[in-house]
């Protein structure tokens, strides 16, 4: 079989730690499949290849257009031409758009379905693009992958769509999330958190990840308990750093508040094992894959009760209104001050965690390709 992947990522946002899983996804698949070929496409320049094994090309079709008519001449013609030149058997795309141009058939992952369900966080020429196309990408896909029930519920709700070709794949934690020992435990927090204990919150700094609101609950946690607790923030480097840095830079406890960019995957498994809780205030979750490593790796979490965070975490996690700092502020002291039932919100999770894999989830993306192609 000949696969062709397009990793390329339509949302300029919010899309490292998405990416970083599905790159995970990708290098298994590779590995598990060796008498299969796998054509890669990237819209940026490299100086390595990203994945490097006998059966795979890679190739580099390079814009900085995501939206607009540049960017359907990049997928109706450019990876049209790569697909039809490589004599693909199947196109996976990593995001919900397809190529109009091609009869391959064509998975896509709607891993972010903001442009339906909460169109605040686009521009007002994304609302316009997705406004067009959405529907068409969707009718021209031959299977939809999405990463929680309520992606797929919210696609079924908003579009006329075969729900036979609508496949749930869960996500399942990378294998580099694992639980540490005490030792290793005080050692990473000695490096990133001059030995503090501190929440942690991973993801972006753009304003659909409610990291405002969060800090504003954190202050509330601070007054009231005057604790020595630090709050770590991992995110990537972007241009919506701007307003959380300056923010920052106004914060009455700034001192308590570390903010980590491009940190190695490894550094941030460490990291997450060694937090006293995961915190994940977001608008907008289609996907929660922070949350269920944080869960691997045995450690409690406090999260929004909105999108498929729910769904995810079932009764291993405390869940708050993200528009209500006062809520997120109490929720981080019950946390704080009820040993037991943070301890009994570890081991909720570790049931959770005993249910999926990541080698399933793996086998499942593979499944979903073999289908599409014999469908």
């Amino acid at each position: 079989m000949r696969i062709a992947i397009n990793t390329r990522i339509t949302l300029m946002h919010n899309t490292s730690v998405y990416k970083a899983y599905m790159y995970n996804v990708l290098q298994s698949l590779i590995l598990n499949h060796s008498t299969h070929e796998f054509l890669i496409v990237v819209d940026f320049p490299s100086s390595k290849t990203l994945f490097q094994a006998n059966n795979v090309t890679q190739q580099i079709i390079g814009s900085k257009t995501k939206i607009g008519v540049a960017a359907k001449y990049w997928y109706d013609i450019q990876l049209a031409k790569a697909i039809k030149k490589f004599n693909a058997d199947v196109v996976l795309h990593f995001d919900c758009r397809t190529i109009a141009t091609i009869k391959t058939p064509q998975i896509i992952i709607v891993h972010n379905f903001s442009f339906i369900h909460n169109t605040t966080f686009l521009s007002h020429s994304e609302k316009i693009f997705f406004k067009l196309y959405e529907k068409k990408w969707l009718q021209k896909a031959s299977t939809i992958v999405t990463l929680s029930q309520f992606t797929q519920q919210q696609i079924a709700k908003s579009f006329t769509v075969e729900i036979n070709k609508i496949h749930t794949i869960p996500i399942a934690a990378r294998n580099i999330f694992t639980e540490l020992n005490q030792e290793n435990k005080e050692a990473t927090k000695l490096v990133f958190a001059a030995g503090n204990e501190y929440f942690l919150y991973i993801g972006s700094t753009h304003i659909e990840s409610n990291l405002i609101q969060l800090l504003k609950g954190f202050s509330l946690f601070k007054k009231r308990l005057q604790s020595s607790m630090k709050l770590l923030v991992i995110a990537a480097s972007t241009n919506d750093d701007v307003a959380i840095k300056e923010k920052l830079a106004t914060y009455k406890y700034k001192e308590d508040v570390l903010l980590l960019q491009d940190i190695s995957e490894i550094d941030v498994a460490k990291i997450t094992a060694s937090a006293y809780a995961l915190i994940d205030a977001s608008l907008k979750k289609d996907y929660c894959i922070t949350v269920i490593e944080a869960i691997q790796c045995s450690i409690p979490v406090a999260c929004s009760n909105i999108g498929c965070l729910p769904e995810t975490v079932e009764d291993a996690a405390l869940l708050f209104n993200p528009f209500d700092e006062k809520n997120i502020a109490e929720q981080l002291m019950l946390l704080y001050k009820d040993e037991n039932l943070r301890n009994d919100l570890i081991e909720k999770g570790r049931k959770i965690s005993s249910k999926i894999s990541f080698e399933n989830t793996v086998q499942s993306f593979y499944k979903t390709i073999e289908q599409t192609v014999n469908r």
